[in-house]
């Protein structure tokens, strides 16, 4: 079993501005078009080993969602023997009734207004660093420009890594019990886990809905994580 978040994002020919370098007394000057043509960026992280995979398409729809989530199940081999957990949030499209979703592919809602607990919404800023100040003037050029730069952040595992792994992240705890329940039935989840001296297990460090939901394995259908505060760990 594996365990991703997916959100989406919006870029465009409309500026982003950032802060840069400049000589002092100098005011940098960045030149601008806004024009209002977008592209969306579907981004897949795990957090826990750093991959991250992403499609670009021109909207944000339950259609596209649906063929995203089949692409990426594919990709990933998900299937009767293999299922693939993705946290979202609650966007219109993400609980429509008429999203399909592909077999061995769970989805797991975050709680209303949370953006803090999505692991993605910390990975925007790495994407948007290839067209900030003005750098692009050309739709074609947006594309071409936001692909480069995506295909670049794959191959940066340990930097989406240190961006997304939350502590309360499954495979985020420096520390587990001596038992080592977890590691052993999910190792893929939980690597590099080990006993705390003196403060034996150490299960409180992650949600108690996510610990159900890792023990008692894989169920078909979406998940609800219902209470915030028990949620975001302590």
């Amino acid at each position: 079993m594996e365990l991703w978040a997916l959100d989406e994002h919006r870029l465009g020919l409309k500026p982003i501005r950032r802060r840069m370098w400049a000589l002092r007394g100098k005011t940098p000057l960045v030149w601008e078009r806004p024009r209002y043509r977008w592209l969306y960026v579907y981004t897949f992280v795990r957090p826990n080993r750093g991959e991250n995979e992403h499609w670009l398409l021109p909207s944000a729809s339950t259609e596209s969602l649906g063929m995203v989530l089949e692409a990426f199940a594919r990709a990933r081999g998900a299937g009767r023997r293999k299922w693939v957990l993705v946290v979202l949030d609650r966007a219109g499209w993400h609980t429509s009734s008429k999203l399909r979703v592909p077999p061995g592919v769970g989805l797991v809602f975050l709680p209303p207004y949370s953006p803090e607990l999505q692991p993605v919404e910390r990975v925007w800023p790495l994407v948007d660093a290839g067209v900030v100040n003005g750098q692009v003037q050309t739709e074609e050029e947006l594309w071409e420009r936001v692909e480069a730069r995506c295909a670049y952040l794959q191959t940066q595992h340990p930097l989406i890594r240190s961006y997304t792994l939350f502590h309360w992240w499954p495979g985020g705890c420096k520390k587990m019990g001596s038992k080592g329940f977890l590691m052993r039935k999910y190792p893929d989840i939980h690597p590099d886990c080990n006993t705390p001296s003196g403060k034996g297990d150490a299960f409180h460090r992650f949600p108690r809905h996510c610990l159900h939901l890792l023990t008692q394995g894989a169920h078909p259908g979406p998940f609800l994580f219902a209470d915030r505060r028990r949620y975001q760990g302590r």
